[in-house]
């Protein structure tokens, strides 16, 4: 066995070298401005292996390089191109016809200088997260990944990759949820086997943005969800909201009350919290609102939903999928804005207005980036007497884990409530209270809810009796061990940090035991070392 000797001054010059990519992964997302969706072509199915006939199956015209020129022309700078595979394998091999003429499309975004997401779209007959069938939906997706990556591994960074599309059980009750203990973890498994097909491949693959969704897309449970441990990666959530407006053809043709609105930015701003603020960035891949005759409400709730998903770093991409309504009582998903037959917009002053709130967006600065805190709650409330304010649902802790309240006037109370015990609310009490924060520990929250933590429905900030207001409720964890750095993560920020404090050239540390990696007492290159593992 052969030994490499690493000197200090090697592992300075390494560790200054090595490079983060979510940052530039962040500006790809915000340089992605508004994104159109080329729906109902080349993920259509049941139109047989021929590529021509395929891609007209279900919107009966061919894309040309014009439908792009005036989706560019519109305002929009990325495409998402949905694609479905499996009608265009044989024996294991994807039609080399059918990925040739993927491409040509690729290409027609690329020279227009527009983003392109690439996908596998309807594969939910091959591709099923239950514990039964994970092998063989990994080995088919898997094989996908290992013929479409290496095909498209020369683009730079304007191609970027999506996994999977709404991956779920058909038919189970959970399909439209945020999906199962079961269907979660087979995902999270799906998209680390088709991440790993896709680094493998080489070329720009190695460190091209990938796209993850959880279960059908939408936005992930707080638990058992998981993106695959790599920084090029982002979240992909479709988010047609509020369903009865946007997707539910018995739904309201009507929207844009301060409720409606309020709504609508609180689940968003729920995504900047949990992943946009973390360094993970979010792209909404669907989202739209089906045509109601109500051109005019739909107008507001573009150009809003536009403006606010862009102000927390989120990009949208509109669904179209060149079918419009021409009865009020028919208006199951029509989400036709751009008519691909005559080259003219069905809806111009719809795409003008999702255009309008993209210009229109300020960059939200409020919140909090650092990783060990994840805001639940973040707006104003005052209570008096023995009110209470429910706060969500509980999230998930562990030991270690504090829940705070920022408040002013007398600290609250955290109160639990469990549904299927009647009249069970649980209430606890601050552990301690700081610079206007109060903390819960999870020792106090477990042992102080009687049918046990797990069995809790909801949960409160309560007033004991007094007046108080309070405006922001997060879970703080304990600090990884080697994170000197504070991002969230060990890599070699964490080693240069060590190395420099270890060498005398530069103090940072002084005994911080986060440095102490491999828990032997003493910061030393053993712990550099293992801060680049």
């Amino acid at each position: 066995m052969k030994f490499l000797k690493i000197t200090a001054a090697a592992l300075v010059l390494f560790c200054m070298n090595v490079s983060t990519y979510a940052a530039d992964n962040m500006q790809i997302v915000k340089n992605m401005r508004l994104g159109w969706n080329l729906g109902n072509t080349f993920d259509s199915y049941g139109g047989g292996s021929d590529p021509d006939t395929a891609e007209t199956y279900w919107v009966h015209v061919k894309t040309d390089k014009q439908m792009i020129d005036d989706i560019k022309a519109q305002g929009f700078n990325a495409v998402r191109i949905p694609v479905t595979w499996y009608e265009k394998v044989n024996n294991g091999k994807i039609n080399a016809d059918w990925l040739a003429r993927v491409k040509e499309v690729v290409d027609y975004c690329i020279e227009d200088d527009m983003y392109v997401i690439l996908n596998t779209h309807h594969e939910e007959g091959y591709i099923v997260p239950t514990y039964a069938k994970a092998d063989s939906s990994e080995a088919y997706l898997r094989n996908l990944w290992s013929q479409i990556a290496p095909y498209f591994k020369d683009y730079d960074e304007h191609l970027v990759f999506e996994t999977l599309n709404e991956p779920r059980i058909t038919g189970d009750a959970s399909e439209w949820t945020n999906g199962t203990e079961e269907t979660r973890s087979v995902i999270n498994r799906l998209n680390k086997a088709a991440l790993e097909e896709i680094r493998k491949s080489g070329g720009n693959n190695s460190e091209r943005l990938v796209m993850c969704p959880g279960n059908a897309a939408s936005i992930p449970a707080s638990t058992g969800f998981e993106l695959p441990d790599d920084e090029n990666i982002a979240l992909s959530v479709h988010h047609y909201a509020p369903y009865g407006f946007a997707m539910d053809k018995d739904g309201t043709k009507y929207w844009g009350s301060e409720e409606d609105k309020t709504a609508l930015d609180s689940e968003l701003k729920g995504l900047y919290n949990r992943f946009v603020s973390k360094g993970v960035p979010v792209i909404i891949g669907e989202m739209g609102a089906t045509d109601k005759m109500n051109t005019s409400a739909r107008e507001t709730w573009a150009k809003f939903y536009a403006q606010t998903a862009k102000s927390y770093g989120i990009t949208c991409f509109v669904w179209d999928n060149n079918v419009i309504t021409t009865d009020e009582n028919d208006c199951r998903e029509h989400y036709g804005l751009y008519n691909r037959n005559s080259h003219t917009w069905y809806y111009q002053s719809i795409a003008k207005a999702f255009s309008d709130g993209v210009n229109a967006a300020v960059p939200y600065t409020g919140g909090t980036s650092d990783p060990y805190t994840l805001v639940l709650f973040d707006r104003t409330v005052s209570l008096t007497g023995w009110d209470n304010e429910s706060v969500g649902d509980p999230p998930e802790l562990k030991e270690g884990y504090y829940i705070t309240v920022k408040y002013s006037g007398d600290a609250p109370n955290l109160v639990f409530q469990n549904y299927t015990i009647d009249g069970e609310w649980n209430t606890i009490q601050p552990e301690k209270t700081e610079n206007g924060v109060a903390y819960y520990s999870y020792n106090d929250i477990v042992n102080g809810c009687r049918a046990g933590y797990a069995k809790q429905n909801k949960m409160y900030v309560s007033a004991k009796g007094s007046s108080l207001s309070f405006s922001e409720v997060c879970v703080v964890t304990p600090h990884k061990t080697g994170d000197v750095s504070g991002d969230g993560k060990v890599n070699g920020t964490d080693a240069k940090i060590i190395l420099l404090d270890i060498s005398n050239i530069r103090k940072m540390l002084a005994s911080d035991l986060l440095a102490d990696i491999d828990g032997s007492g003493n910061v030393n290159l053993l712990d550099v070392i293992k801060a680049l593992k």
